[in-house]
């Protein structure tokens, strides 16, 4: 193990995570938001045992992989609680409705959302092939960095995170600005217009979306709270982080390669997204990749 693959996590991107943390609280203090007890709990003790295990890591005799997989998973683990209920919280400002607009964007680029839709439809194993893909985004960022540290080692562990976090982070911050419905709920398609897919596909969180913007008083639950934002797509940044952190190894980057196209492939329909949505998603995603790349660099 060279000494770089020593080091733990670079001390910004904790302080970082602490303040997303913080801005959930005083969000919640300070907007007619709640959490439930139970909520608050299980999501107050998840934040408690990432940094316990982060302050373990840094002084447990253990071997120097074991403390960079510990701390990579503690951080993981913190956040994506924070990061959802940030997500949430920003949506209460509903600004106007991005729909139109993102539709309009497609149109310019040729994209018929409907005939891809359609395509889709006509091939139920490769329909259900990608329902698999798309979902479980909180396993893929898990397994994807246990395999890179295993693979590559922990830089490349690292980058992933970083990159993963960096991406998430501006997701939730531009989301707001583009809040939608999706294109299901754009475009409603006709009932029996598919043979398989149904008007629900992809619409698992309009009800949360919709009580966001609405007037009133609002209560979050750990047990539901989806994505909420289409435009830029995360899982799109995700798929393009992925194979990239995936470099270097023929074989791995192959594998890679495949599975994240599949999934990103998926987004449309199952994530009722935009094609301008990908792109928006995968050109964030070549931004910051490189930026975590050099804040491992910068940092061995």
């Amino acid at each position: 193990m060279t000494p770089s693959a020593e080091r733990l996590w670079p001390a910004w991107s904790w302080r970082v995570l602490t303040g997303l943390w913080l801005a959930d609280v005083l969000w919640i203090l300070a907007a007619r938001v709640s959490l439930d007890l139970g909520s608050a709990v299980v999501l107050t003790s998840a934040a408690a045992a990432a940094f316990a295990v982060k302050a373990f890591a840094a002084r447990a005799p253990v071997p120097a992989r074991a403390r960079v997989f510990a701390e990579g998973l503690a951080f993981l683990l913190a956040a994506w609680p924070a990061l959802r209920v940030l997500n949430h919280l920003t949506m209460t400002t509903a600004l106007p409705l991005a729909d139109a607009r993102l539709a309009a964007w497609d149109a310019a680029l040729g994209f018929d959302w409907l005939g891809y839709v359609r395509l889709l439809d006509r091939h139920p194993r490769l329909l259900r092939l990608m329902e698999l893909t798309y979902t479980g985004l909180d396993w893929y960022s898990v397994v994807t960095a246990v395999a890179l540290l295993f693979a590559f080692g922990a830089e490349r562990m690292r980058e992933f995170v970083l990159a993963f976090f960096a991406a998430a982070v501006a997701v939730v911050a531009i989301g707001p600005l583009f809040p939608a419905y999706g294109a299901m709920a754009h475009y409603a398609p006709a009932p029996g217009q598919f043979a398989r897919v149904t008007a629900s596909c992809g619409t698992y969180y309009l009800p949360s979306l919709m009580r966001l913007r609405a007037p009133g008083a609002h209560a979050l639950s750990w047990r539901f709270l989806p994505g909420l934002v289409t435009f830029p797509s995360f899982h799109a940044a995700m798929g393009v982080i992925g194979i990239y952190c995936c470099r270097g190894k023929r074989p791995v980057f192959l594998a890679s390669l495949a599975l994240n196209a599949f999934m990103i492939a998926s987004t449309p329909l199952f994530g009722s997204h935009y094609l301008i949505d990908l792109l928006a998603g995968a050109a964030l995603a070549l931004i910051v990749a490189p930026l975590a790349t050099a804040l491992e660099r910068r940092a061995r």
